[in-house]
């Protein structure tokens, strides 16, 4: 993230006209631990350092170790909830907030984060998300059934075709919940969703993908086969990474691929059972019970296919 300088210096004053030194040291070893002022700053250690140096030095090292999210994230939970039990009110907070915003961030207070506005830009990790962190997203894994019977029986032309449409479908409606595609290799992919009633949002994107599928066979279809999908749904903890080879290691994304491939029939989503604990019963009356090869209990959402 690239922050404007007009934002950099409202957070010098905010912290210098509202903190001593203790209490900026204190918030920024929340984002950067055993941080040391003298260290940073070079001044000698029997020396007293000036507030608005100590400022200019936090949102500086903040702002170069890509920490200035969460760094402001705890200036707003100061604001909010105080400092060791007393009320902290910081200076220019409103503005600060206002500054996040022009920088392409919105803040979530349900789940006290910033996050990308859609509007100005969309990251696979959402603006927030670092290497390594750990957070509980919900899954979808689809993928195209009989992948290699289409290449073998159709055009390159007509499958890249209906792939392409296919992929811009999938796409669109995991972006349009505001969640995030993980993985892609043509024939499917692994996307994700974190904010809002993210168990809703995959179940309501997974479905619109199916009916468009279903469209697209109806009216659009350039193969000789219509195009069919399998799709999964789960929920659980998954360590962010950038680097696929260790997205894959995960648990959770492994359960989610077994679910696709293994309990999931033709035009049909399979839901874990945990996902479901949090729909109502309207949702869940849509919903078919079973038993998986596992003998797990799973839900599925199907739309027949007649030829």
């Amino acid at each position: 993230m690239k922050v404007k300088a007009s934002l950099l210096n409202i957070c010098i004053k905010a912290l210098a006209e509202s903190m001593v030194s203790d209490m900026m040291i204190s918030v920024v070893r929340e984002v950067i631990p055993h941080y040391d002022i003298y260290k940073q700053t070079g001044f000698p250690q029997n020396m007293a350092i000036p507030n608005r140096d100590i400022a200019r030095q936090i949102v500086r090292d903040v702002n170069e170790n890509n920490f200035f999210p969460p760094f402001v994230l705890e200036l707003v939970k100061l604001h909010r909830m105080g400092y060791q039990g007393r009320p902290c009110s910081i200076s220019y907070m409103d503005q600060i907030i206002r500054g996040m915003r022009a920088n392409g961030l919105l803040y979530d207070m349900k789940n006290h984060l910033f996050v990308e506005d859609p509007s100005v830009q969309r990251t696979r990790n959402w603006g927030v998300f670092r290497e390594g962190q750990e957070g509980v997203f919900t899954l979808l894994k689809i993928d195209i059934v009989d992948n290699s019977v289409l290449v073998k029986e159709n055009s390159k032309a007509d499958v890249d075709v209906a792939y392409d449409i296919f992929r811009k479908q999938v796409f669109e409606n995991i972006e349009r919940r505001n969640g995030r595609v993980w993985n892609w290799e043509g024939d499917g992919g692994i996307g994700a969703f974190y904010f809002g009633d993210k168990k809703v949002c995959a179940l309501l994107c997974a479905i619109n993908i199916l009916h468009e599928i279903i469209y697209y066979n109806l009216f659009q279809r350039n193969l000789k086969n219509p195009l069919q999908v399998r799709i999964a749904l789960h929920d659980g903890r998954v360590v962010y990474t950038n680097t696929e080879k260790d997205l894959f290691n995960n648990e959770n994304i492994k359960q989610v691929i077994s679910i696709e491939s293994k309990q999931t029939k033709p035009n049909t989503i399979t839901i874990s059972d945990m996902i479901t604990t949090s729909y109502d019963a309207v949702i869940k009356n849509q919903l078919e019970s079973f038993r998986g090869k596992d003998n797990k209990r799973y839900y599925r959402y199907s739309v027949e296919w007649e030829d």
